[in-house]
C-alpha cells in the first residue's frame, strides 16, 4: 500500500512537471514566513509551527533552489534545503510544489527516528502585486530508509516577501 502511494505521488509530480506549460521559475529572490499547525491530523503531539524560506530567484532549467528552518512549540526543528518551481494557475493564482531534504530535531516533539528526513509541500497562493499570500500542505518523513517511518502532515498560512 505504501509503495503504491510513492509511486502515485511519483507518477502525478512527472505529470505536473512534463505536461504543465505554466510552469515557470520564479524571476526574485523571496522570503517566505509560514505559521500554521505541525503533525495537524493526529491527536496527539500537535503544536505550532513557525516557518522562514529563503526561495532563489536563481533558474535551473525551471527549478530554484529553496534554503529554510522550521520549528514547532514542542522544540522540534528541521533545516532543509531543496528545489521548487511556480505553476501559474492564472494571472493571480500560483501553484507552488517543493522537494526538500535535510536535519530535523525532536525536541520534546514527534519522533521521526532519524535525523535525515525529506519534505514535500504544496502551496496554492493568491498573488497581490508581488507578494503571495497562501496556505501550504507538507509532508516529512524518512522515505522509509528503515522501519518506523511515522511522517508528519503540516498545513501552514504562508507569506512570500519578494526581495
Amino acid at each position: 500500500m505504501l509503495k503504491k502511494y510513492c509511486l502515485s505521488k511519483i507518477l502525478l509530480t512527472l505529470f505536473i512537471v512534463l505536461f504543465t506549460s505554466n510552469i515557470k521559475a520564479q524571476n526574485n529572490n523571496y522570503i517566505t514566513l509560514e505559521t500554521g499547525t505541525f503533525d495537524f491530523n493526529k491527536k496527539v503531539k500537535k503544536s505550532t509551527l513557525i516557518g522562514l524560506e529563503y526561495r532563489s530567484g536563481t533558474d535551473i532549467l525551471f527549478l530554484n533552489p529553496i534554503l529554510g528552518v522550521m520549528a514547532n512549540t514542542d522544540k522540534g526543528f528541521f533545516i532543509f534545503a531543496g528545489i521548487t518551481t511556480d505553476i501559474h494557475l492564472s494571472s493571480f493564482l500560483v501553484l507552488t510544489p517543493s522537494f526538500s531534504t535535510g536535519y530535523y530535531n525532536k525536541g520534546n516533539s514527534k519522533d521521526l527516528f532519524y535525523a535525515l528526513e525529506f519534505r514535500s509541500k504544496l502551496e496554492l497562493a493568491l498573488k497581490l502585486n508581488n507578494y503571495r499570500l497562501g496556505i501550504s500542505l507538507s509532508h516529512i518523513s524518512n522515505a522509509s530508509l528503515g522501519p518506523p517511518n511515522p511522517g508528519v502532515e503540516n498545513i501552514a498560512v504562508n507569506l512570500t516577501i519578494p526581495l
